[in-house]
């Protein structure tokens, strides 16, 4: 379905170079931590305004707002939210609460609201949603709060960044471009700037606005948020060479659903454009996810950087290029995906051989939407090599020229070059994203973003499975360690850690069986892998069961074979440490029987006074747990203190005896 009038602006997954070079942000944990500012923002104070921040929300409460800037105290006056009931921004005035965009949970997200006094405009990411004609409301004084609303106490749960209050209305435009920078120093109208790069935890820090206006409008911390580190890539985007992003649902400016730029959002400002006059390629959704895709028909549409740019960089010997595409009809000639100027003999190109849908330099790829990887070094003869969806296609084609110079040109769907154009080259498919390294990446690297693209768009082929080479366990005290490795994993989101109820042992149905943990895959890899998880002993004297639930980030799964753990017979009487220490309100202790005995388990205060007392005239040999739930003798909950357990085993064939005394801590 083709998108029109629409701006795509650049959408946050904590992407961009220019965001957060503070390389922090403020948590909020949502129950009592805030930042108050001295910043009146009210109606009468400001009857223009636009507030800006970044967002990254872990929650939605049902029923329950959620505070993200906010002067209203119960009196008429302004605040964006996250409305809990809807999972949606909100803009309040006081007379009304108006719904706007959808919220995106735990992804950075751009919000602005433009305050009029008889409109209120609300963009998201750039995209504007219209809220219509409304009063703004409110005349009291009430200064401006950061993840609370002093009236109410709602607060915010996430992470908040680059917070600005401007004193005049900020267009559409000047939001979009100036969302991922630093503005200038003589910027008008910036009145507060809260970049939130301050360090530590705790109440009464100061945060400091970076606006012309200076420390008149400080902040300081309330209920002790935290101040994070915050990384301008998504976990899978290598970061370091990368000279070229082309997303499609970022930075895509598309008029009547044909595309006339594609931002760079790589932080470099390599953009592409279409020329004026000539076609434009269009903007339709993909049938992965409906996310959008830039379509060039083969015929006469392209687009392309303004002028020469050097992909390169100081230094640099290798050039990767990672596009992920799907091919169209049969192309009619020698077809050009991407194009460095490679017609004057000093770049390259990516092309797609004639009359063959699907073939790249003698590989035929599957059907459908690819990851595709070229990677070509300096000097070689031709690309490298080729990987499919993150496995090795094609090594060291005869094909290319010599080494590349630059600066050059760069286009997207057709041959390109400063010196000539040659036509028929165009090319036939879809595009979603663009990755150019200046560099060759690691294959752990290749692997993280193959991952990158399986989470983000879920169909991608892939052939390597989760290969796990081995599962065991060994008895550590009153714990089990369990260990698992793997030679390959592809889409992996991880293992459920499950054993099978004592009590119905012998049977095999999934009711059977209780999760006890969770351990985090690695996504998609290569390399080889170890992993290992602790399970306490339920029952010292029985056979364990376990089995591990390997799940894809798709939500399929898998199940392991099954591991028996059987403890082996003591050798000797032993009394372990109690578990846990300080305890609240129960705790365990290990005894050791190497033969059925007679088990006698006193606990004392510190003034000697019995305040437990329980007799096991005959258990067998092997590890059993005794439990003491915090209980006197009277059945009342025992105080905070020091206690003392006294055990004493005794033989009922030999006689033999064995008591030991401890101590232990209990807790409120």
């Amino acid at each position: 379905m083709k998108f029109s009038i629409l701006i795509f602006a650049i959408l946050i997954f904590s992407l961009f170079k220019g965001y957060a070079q503070s390389g922090s942000a403020v948590y909020l944990e949502g129950s009592s931590s805030y930042i108050s500012t001295p910043l009146d923002v009210q109606p009468a104070a400001m009857p223009v305004s636009t507030w800006e921040a970044w967002v990254y929300p872990e929650r939605v409460n049902f029923g329950i707002r959620q505070q993200i800037l906010s002067d209203d105290n119960a009196n008429y006056d302004r605040s964006v939210l996250i409305e809990g009931s809807t999972e949606k921004f909100a803009v309040f005035t006081g007379f009304n609460a108006w719904q706007t965009a959808p919220v995106s949970l735990n992804e950075w997200q751009h919000i602005a609201v433009v305050f009029l006094p008889d409109n209120i405009l609300f963009y998201k990411n750039g995209i504007e949603y219209s809220l219509g004609s409304s009063p703004v409301g409110g005349s009291t004084t009430n200064s401006l709060k950061i993840g609370m609303n002093p009236a109410f106490g709602e607060y915010f749960k996430g992470k908040i960044d680059n917070v600005r209050i401007w004193n005049v209305q900020r267009t559409q435009s000047q939001i979009l471009s100036g969302m991922t920078i630093d503005p200038p120093a003589e910027t008008a109208g910036l009145i507060a700037w809260y970049k939130l790069d301050e360090t530590g935890s705790g109440s009464e820090i100061t945060v400091t606005n970076s606006a012309p206006t200076g420390s008149a409008n400080d902040g300081i911390t309330v209920g002790n948020p935290e101040f994070s580190p915050v990384s301008p890539f998504p976990s899978g985007i290598p970061a370091n060479g990368l000279r070229l992003w082309l997303k499609s649902d970022s930075g895509l400016v598309s008029t009547s659903g044909k595309v006339s730029s594609w931002t760079d959002i790589s932080g470099n400002g390599f953009s592409l454009i279409s020329e004026a006059g000539l076609e434009q390629p269009l903007l339709v959704e993909n049938e992965i996810n409906n996310l959008p895709a830039v379509v060039f028909d083969g015929v006469n549409d392209f687009l392309q950087t303004p002028s020469s740019i050097s992909l390169l960089g100081r230094d640099s010997l290798a050039i990767t290029v990672t596009l992920l595409l799907n091919t169209g009809a049969t192309q009619l000639a020698w077809a050009n995906i991407l194009d460095y100027d490679h017609d004057s003999f000093g770049g390259f190109v990516i092309q797609q051989s004639a009359g063959n849908t699907n073939e790249f330099w003698g590989h035929v790829l599957n059907s459908g939407w690819q990851v595709v990887t070229f990677e070509l070094v300096n000097g070689a003869s031709g690309f490298s090599r080729v990987y499919c969806n993150g496995i090795q296609v094609v090594s060291n084609p005869s094909i290319g020229t010599a080494a590349f110079s630059e600066p050059r040109r760069l286009a997207l769907g057709r041959w390109e070059s400063l010196c000539c154009n040659t036509p028929g080259r165009n090319w036939n498919g879809e595009i979603a994203e663009v990755f150019i390294h200046n560099r060759t990446l690691s294959e752990t690297e290749r692997m993280e973003l193959q991952t990158y693209f399986q989470s983000r768009y879920g169909t991608i082929v892939n052939p390597l499975p989760v290969e796990m080479t081995s599962f065991t366990g060994s008895f550590s005290g009153n714990q089990i360690v369990l260990n698992w490795s793997t030679a390959t994993e592809t889409n992996n989101y991880g293992w459920e850690v499950e054993i099978q109820k004592s009590e119905v042992r012998s049977q095999k149905s999934a009711e059977n069986w209780n999760t006890v943990g969770f351990v985090e895959g690695k996504g998609t890899t290569t390399v080889a892998n170890s992993y290992s998880f602790l399970s306490p002993v339920t029952n010292p004297s029985s056979p364990a069961v376990y089995r591990l639930k390997q799940i894809d980030l798709d939500g399929n799964f898998t199940y392991s074979e099954l591991l028996e753990m059987t403890p082996e017979l003591p050798v000797a009487f032993a009394i372990d440490q109690n578990y846990p220490n300080p305890f609240n309100p129960e705790t365990r202790i290990r005894v050791d029987l190497p033969e059925v005995s007679e088990i006698r388990f006193e606990v004392f205060n510190l003034l000697g006074q019995p305040v437990k007392s329980e007799v096991f005239k005959e258990k067998e040999a092997g590890s059993h747990l005794l439990v003491w739930n915090g209980k006197d003798l009277s059945g009342n909950q025992a105080a905070t203190g020091v206690y003392f357990y006294r055990i004493s085993l005794v033989s009922l064939s030999t006689g033999k005896k064995f008591t030991e005394t401890k101590s232990m801590l209990m807790l409120k």
